[in-house]
């Protein structure tokens, strides 16, 4: 067996990943709990911003997260915000505002790792034809 079938399995193994967390930020929208959050400072590393928000958890317990960013940030020191969090687990806070964003990224990591797959199973099937 060649190095394709091996390349197309890990491509549609990595595709889960991105695809999940898509799936979960969707579930955490509909069902997860929501508090009003603040943006406290944006941070710039290689020339990406990222935001720290923090809000208060239903027990009264101030949470702060990171929303990560890919170039210039999507919100400023001091913005509101509404947060979507997990009650038992709130490090998995997601600004509302933010989750199409982030499922626009993992969707596109998504696509690409299956489009990678497929096009390596389709190279191990040519491959073993001839």
């Amino acid at each position: 067996m060649g190095a394709w079938p091996v390349l197309s399995v890990l491509f549609a193994l990595l595709g889960l990943a991105p695809a999940r967390k898509v799936r979960g930020v969707r579930d955490l929208m509909v069902h997860g709990e929501r508090a009003p959050g603040l943006c406290d400072s944006v941070t710039w590393e290689d020339g990406n911003a990222s935001a720290w928000c923090s809000f208060l958890t239903l027990d009264g317990r101030r949470r702060r997260f990171e929303v990560k960013g890919y170039g210039p940030s999507r919100f400023e020191a001091g913005d509101e915000v509404e947060v979507a969090y997990w009650k038992n687990a709130p490090r998995t806070a997601v600004v509302v505002q933010d989750e199409r964003n982030f499922a626009r990224v993992h969707r596109v990591a998504a696509i690409a790792c299956f489009g990678l797959a497929g096009v390596f199973g389709l190279t191990a099937a040519l491959v073993a034809v001839r």
